[in-house]
């Protein structure tokens, strides 16, 4: 079943913020910035593969 318009803006929204947060957590904590890059970039991933 296809999803509607405003549920994939929504669910970009949503993961987008997740992204935005991970990358924050990263600037903060140090020793993670390379692993909250690389699960930001899932969050990413997620959006491309469910809204193409």
């Amino acid at each position: 079943m296809p999803m509607k318009k405003s549920k994939k803006i929504a669910l970009c929204a949503i993961l987008s913020a997740f992204s935005v947060l991970m990358l924050f957590i990263g600037a903060v904590i140090d020793v993670l910035s390379m692993t909250m890059v690389a699960i930001a970039s899932m969050f990413v991933v997620v959006v491309m593969i469910e809204v193409g």
